[in-house]
């Protein structure tokens, strides 16, 4: 059987580990789209995100958006947008973070931050 998957060289092949941080920022960027059960579920898949069909495939997703580089994870521009070519960078966990939506615990913090005492 030969799939997709190990055309690239990126999965494990034979039960030897070869997956690299490429492959699995793409398993879990599915994972939490796709399956209910995953922990992440409920940021992504449950919140509508989806992934375009072109990344279901690897080798897809591996063109588009090129190896993963050190110290860098997928990120989407737009937090309410899909997984998709136009939305998806790698990026820092700086520049995650600062991409982040603001909670309402985080939106209070700042507002009480704000407020000077009389």
């Amino acid at each position: 059987m030969t799939s997709n998957a190990r055309k690239h060289g990126h999965s494990s092949h034979a039960g030897v580990p070869q997956r690299t941080p490429t492959y699995y920022s793409w398993q879990n960027m599915l994972a939490s789209c796709r399956h209910p059960s995953v922990p992440s579920h409920p940021n992504y898949g449950a919140r509508g995100i989806t992934v375009c069909d072109r990344w279901l495939k690897f080798g897809n997703f591996l063109a588009d958006m090129g190896e993963r580089p050190e110290g860098m994870t997928l990120d989407r521009i737009d937090n309410d947008g899909n997984y998709e070519p136009a939305n998806c960078r790698w990026a820092t966990k700086e520049q995650q973070t600062a991409n982040r939506p603001l909670t309402p615990a985080m939106a209070a913090a700042l507002d009480r931050g704000r407020r000077r005492p009389r």
